[in-house]
């Protein structure tokens, strides 16, 4: 970046005017001999003098001024300098400073400085990085038949810029970080346990649950990292079947014709729809020997 630079540095103001104190805005102009004009950064108070054996001992307070314009001409060795600001009247002359070192610095040319859009681009990029590799490292962690809380993951991150702001001027910066995750894991055996035992406590006895078809769903859940404890409800839904006896039923149909063994899958609520076959043919009736009844039952 090409950049014109006002050196900072500080001068002496003194008080040889009056006992009462002095406010000084910022900007106010100090200027040298030469009519070199700086101007203090801040507004300052200078104290008021003392009066010791009926002389004035001036008082004094030290600011920090900066060069009312760029470039080497600025660069000007210690001086006096007089507040423009009171000329024409007696303060003009009780109110001065002094600069105790040269003033350097000054110079108009190119510079590498840190922008605040370099500083929050490092920022950025250095926390995506790092947010995945936290990611990557808790996901490697997590044992085996566990699960993640995702809605809850406690992640704090810090970084560190060494004092680098905006307008330094430095070839390259470091921008350090660390993070802290806490996260809420639960054991899914467990969960699925839990909940087997509350659906079989309201299934009635004459129908099974059908395992594969379960599904869990919660709310997202308010962690208490203190006591390392989760809230969240849970909504469980599973499909369920009737219970049907094989063996019953092939005594129940023993020795049945066509239209008894239609009359009687009918009558059963559990049986949704069944489809009889006699074989051989001619065979008009279920036999009365059990064993020879097959029955296939399709959920």
């Amino acid at each position: 970046n090409t950049q014109d630079k006002a050196y900072i540095e500080q001068l002496t103001i003194y008080n040889e005017y009056s006992s009462s104190q002095q406010t000084l805005v910022a900007t106010t102009r100090f200027e040298s001999p030469e009519g070199k004009v700086f101007r203090i950064t801040k507004n300052i108070i200078v104290p008021g003098a003392q009066i010791v054996e009926g002389k004035i001992v001036p008082s004094s307070i030290k600011a920090l001024v900066v060069a009312d314009q760029s470039g080497e001409l600025y660069n000007i060795s210690p001086t006096n300098f007089t507040i423009p600001g009171f000329k024409g009247t007696p303060k003009y002359a009780g109110f001065y400073a002094k600069s105790q070192e040269p003033m350097s610095g000054g110079f108009t040319g190119k510079v590498k400085i840190v922008t605040e859009n370099d500083l929050t681009r490092a920022e950025e990029v250095l926390t995506e990085e790092l947010n995945n590799e936290i990611n990557q490292t808790l996901n490697a962690q997590i044992p085996q038949g566990f699960k993640l809380i995702e809605e809850n993951i406690d992640k704090e991150i810090v970084d560190s810029l060494d004092g680098i702001e905006a307008g330094a001027e430095i070839e390259n910066f470091t921008v350090q970080m660390e993070a802290t995750l806490e996260a809420m894991l639960f054991k899914e055996e467990d969960l699925k346990k839990l909940v087997d035992l509350n659906l079989l406590s309201i299934v009635p006895q004459n129908k099974s649950l059908l395992p594969e078809t379960q599904k869990i769903v919660w709310d997202e859940p308010v962690v208490d990292w203190v006591k390392g404890e989760a809230y969240f409800q849970i909504t469980a839904q599973e499909n369920v079947v009737w219970q049907i006896d094989s063996q019953a039923l092939k005594k129940d149909l023993a020795g049945l014709s066509e239209i008894e063994v239609r009359e009687y899958l009918t009558n059963r609520p559990e049986i949704e729809k069944a489809k009889v076959t006699f074989w051989p043919f001619w065979v008009k009736s279920i036999p009365q020997q059990e064993k020879k009844i097959e029955i296939t039952l399709e959920l």
